[in-house]
């Protein structure tokens, strides 16, 4: 083949790729980065159309999250220089939050990383920082019970394990079939529940044993799915994919999502991201958006992708935008749910947990309150699971779902720690333990920047037949322009609720819009 006419071929593609690989205004427009192994098609194709146009052109992204970062990431890459990044807390990461301890970082958010096909378990293998692949379910099984004065009997402890452990296979079959999307898995449980109470028939004392075992089963989908199990709908099992044959998660050393943010946010300069800065108001009446800050200061960009968290949209979403945003949209941060769940961290002079649990079996240990069996506290019945951190032996991660995180975020820490000593004291039959030397932990609830921790899908969701991430991601077009654009996990149809969806839907976005100024330009 003559060298100099594959070349013009090749210049050829170049030119017309991004405007075939999907129309700039269709609303479901997939990137080549929304794979695993990211595709760089757009490289030779910004040589081209870059540099000078793309100078001009203004930018605005706000939230400095990771679907913040990456889309700027990537804008930057492709040679757009003026990109600026508007961010209510006072540091980048979002629901990344690394903070230092010691000799590493308390992951005050995000921790783990949801299977192996997707650029950021790439990032963290190539810098090194992975340690364990977990299953998602098995701490269920071995988990080491701390149940005060009542002793749960072995045959009671396996019925109900035998009766449980194949509740979400189930729950995953059921919704091969669209016309059960809409059940919830609370509902679901329930039957199922009380087919087996009424297989078993226990006695009082057998039955509240059980109501508390099955009180920990269903915590594990409103901590692992950030939902209450009523509003949780099976749609979530048919939709949610890491790409992987069984549910795993990778753990990450002692430095964990910290190594991962300066990754990501290294190429980003930092007079180009605006800490402190709360976007009150998005006006794109006119040709030119104009974004207003609650300090009453204005700029005016050419293009904004918006990256808020949904629970940030479901309280502002209709005044913060002028025009209001299109009424399909409206209902998609309506109906989709965005729960909480809470990280504490408690750091003592040694840790008293040794000899209470076997650590061969699981580090996990569930301080089960049972009716009748003690003391029941504020938080005792939504507390799911105490954990020491692996890199340091004397720290206990406790995990709370349900109202736990809103009762918790109405303490203070020693409130907080005099409370978590009793439920101890309560579950290891034990009154000299002593409280905790310090309590860290970040209340994602009651964060106005944040309002909760993640998305999930309800049954109300569930019935918009165009898709609720779909519709959440669908940019906002005047004159057949993309003038706001959305990302954030939420907007991921496939993987959301992980930094994963985040960083993927940024990336996302930027190439859509990559893709429309190359389409226009050219």
């Amino acid at each position: 083949m003559d060298y100099s006419f594959s070349l013009l071929t090749k210049a050829f593609f170049i030119l017309i790729y991004p405007c075939i690989t999907g129309a700039p205004d269709n609303p479901n427009f997939s990137s080549p980065s929304s794979s695993s192994s990211t595709l760089n098609l757009n490289t030779e194709t910004e040589q081209i159309f870059t540099r000078d146009y793309y100078k001009n052109v203004s930018i605005a992204i706000i939230g400095a999250g990771f679907s913040g970062l990456s889309a700027a990431r990537k804008l930057r890459n492709a040679g757009f220089t003026n990109v600026d990044i508007f961010e209510a807390e006072n540091r980048i990461g979002g629901r990344v939050y690394p903070i230092p301890f010691e000799n590493g970082y308390l992951q005050q958010g995000a921790e783990y990383i949801n299977g192996q096909a997707n650029p950021i378990f790439e990032m963290a293998l190539r810098l090194g920082i992975v340690t364990s692949e977990d299953e998602d379910y098995e701490h269920m099984e071995d988990a080491t019970l701390w149940t005060g004065e009542c002793q749960i009997r072995q045959d009671l402890r396996e019925a109900f394990a035998e009766f449980s452990n194949n509740l979400e296979d189930e729950y995953h079959k059921m919704s091969e079939n669209s016309e059960f999307w809409t059940l919830t898995v609370g509902e679901v449980y329930e039957k199922s529940y009380e087919k087996f109470l009424e297989a078993n028939r226990p006695s009082i004392k057998s039955k509240k044993i059980f109501d508390a075992l099955s009180r920990f089963y269903k915590s594990y989908y409103e901590t692992e799915w950030s939902s209450p199990v009523n509003k949780l709908a099976l749609h979530n099992y048919a939709q949610w994919d890491d790409k992987s044959s069984k549910s795993t998660s990778f753990s990450l050393n002692n430095l964990g999502y910290k190594i991962i943010l300066d990754e990501i946010s290294k190429d980003i300069p930092e007079r180009s991201i605006h800490l402190n800065s709360t976007v009150t108001l998005v006006d794109y009446t006119g040709e030119q958006t104009i974004l207003t800050l609650a300090n009453g200061t204005s700029y005016t960009y050419d293009y904004i992708i918006v990256t808020v968290p949904l629970g940030h949209l479901k309280k502002h979403a209709r005044q913060m935008f002028v025009p209001h945003l299109p009424q399909k949209k409206l209902v998609a941060i309506d109906t989709l749910g965005f729960g909480s769940n809470l990280k504490v961290f408690l750091i003592y002079d040694k840790p008293f947990w040794q000899g209470n649990f076997s650590e061969e079996d699981s580090s996990v240990i569930v301080p089960l309150y049972i009716q009748d069996c003690g003391q029941k506290t504020l938080v005792s019945e939504y507390l799911h699971s105490a954990e020491p951190l692996a890199w340091n032996k004397n720290i206990l991660v406790l995990w709370f779902f349900g109202e736990g995180p809103e009762i918790i975020s109405k303490l203070n820490d020693d409130e907080l720690n005099i409370e978590l000593t009793e439920i101890f004291k309560n579950s290891l039959q034990n009154s000299t333990l002593l409280k905790a030397q310090k309590v860290i932990r970040t209340s994602w609830i009651s964060n106005p920047n944040f309002y909760g921790t993640y998305s999930f899908i309800t049954p109300e969701a569930s019935k918009l037949s165009e898709g609720a991430n779909k519709l959440l991601g669908r940019p906002v077009y005047r004159n057949k322009k993309p003038r706001i654009l959305f990302a954030g996990e939420a907007t991921h149809s496939r993987i959301y609720q992980t930094t994963i969806g985040a960083y993927l839907s940024g990336s996302r976005e930027a190439d859509r819009l990559i893709n429309y100024l190359s389409c226009e330009n050219s």
